[in-house]
């Protein structure tokens, strides 16, 4: 098994722990990161705040049924089955959450570790891998197909990664994803992660999807400044005032 380390983040700055329960056992711990909306100027870039999601998104559901076609259609892997394997009851936690903004080019980057509970998968287990599909409206080329898609590039090969999992694999079982994306003058630009723990077999097929998080951002261009009310209702009168003098001038 081969694990790829993309690249390297400093260590997060302490915060106050914020926890979120969903229906199930498993609890969001945001650990003091949320949603943010950053500006230049000419554009704004919007972070959603990350929520807990229980299997299977209709997102995930597409995305993954659209790559087991195409792969199918194409005589390759095919004949996958994904399996609601209900709630977790450990803890998800965000380490890093930050969005960037560059020009027109916006970023965010994510990271999130899982401490298992009781009867949960193992973070670390050899079979324990994140899946991620994402929804977008600039999707990118060399992507698998669907819209919504799996998160792992078409034209890697060799790993032991390959759809339907996360191409990127942690040994301390976290997740890492720092997505882009540049804005388009005309439209709203988004992305959108539903992100779940999942066991993995690639014997039998079988992708066990337990509960997951929902993420991602939008760049927007940034509208022109309006004066404010204040403002509007100095510039009318300055107006009318210019208008009474102007007509004691021609009488």
């Amino acid at each position: 098994m081969t694990l790829r380390l993309m690249r390297t983040w400093a260590l997060p700055l302490v915060f106050a722990t914020i926890t979120f329960q969903t229906a199930g056992a498993v609890t969001l711990n945001l650990n003091g990161f949320s949603g943010q909306t950053i500006q230049n100027a000419n554009w704004s870039m919007t972070s959603y705040t990350p929520v807990a999601i229980a299997p299977i998104s209709a997102d995930f559901t597409a995305a993954f049924n659209s790559w087991n076609a195409d792969m199918g259609a194409r005589g390759g892997a095919g004949g996958w089955t994904i399996v609601n394997a209900g709630g977790l009851n450990g803890t998800f936690k965000v380490n890093d959450y930050t969005p960037t903004l560059v020009g027109a080019t916006g970023d965010l980057s994510f990271n999130m570790s899982y401490t298992a509970g009781l009867g949960d998968p193992s973070a670390t287990a050899a079979n324990t891998v994140w899946a991620q599909s994402i929804r977008t409206t600039d999707k990118l080329a060399g992507s698998l197909a669907g819209n919504p898609y799996l998160d792992n590039p078409a034209g890697l090969g060799g790993g032991t990664y390959n759809p339907p999992a996360y191409p990127f694999q942690y040994a301390d079982g976290h997740f890492y994803d720092d997505p882009s994306r540049t804005g388009n003058p005309t439209r709203k630009v988004q992305w959108i992660g539903d992100l779940y723990l999942c066991t993995i077999n690639y014997g039998t097929k079988t992708l066990n999807v337990y509960d997951g998080v929902e993420w991602g951002f939008e760049i927007n261009p940034k509208p022109a400044a309006t004066p404010e009310p204040g403002s509007m209702a100095a510039l009318g009168l300055g107006i009318v005032g210019l208008a009474v003098r102007r007509r004691k001038r021609i009488l």
